[in-house]
């Protein structure tokens, strides 16, 4: 099965960026080991915020969903991750 290690983040980092970025190394570890954890999209989500992971089956048109895989929600948009 894959997995995203399990490394630390460094200590420099702010405390509160140092927890995100730890609950979301579980949460795609969690989706990459468990088949059923994002069901397919073929529509857009109503309401998403920044760090939303989404799988989108296909493309969707007029949007920035350009194909099938895992896309995150960052500030700058929509970034295929898998």
């Amino acid at each position: 099965m894959p997995n995203i290690g399990t490394e630390t983040p460094p200590g420099e980092l702010d405390p509160s960026f140092k927890d995100y970025l730890v609950r979301m190394r579980v949460a795609i570890n969690i989706a990459l080991n468990s088949p059923d954890y994002f069901a397919p999209r073929t529509t857009m989500p109503r309401k998403f915020k920044v760090g939303s992971i989404y799988y989108f089956g296909a493309a969707i048109p007029l949007t920035d969903i350009t194909s099938e895989g895992l896309w995150i929600y960052k500030s700058t948009g929509w970034t295929l991750i898998a």
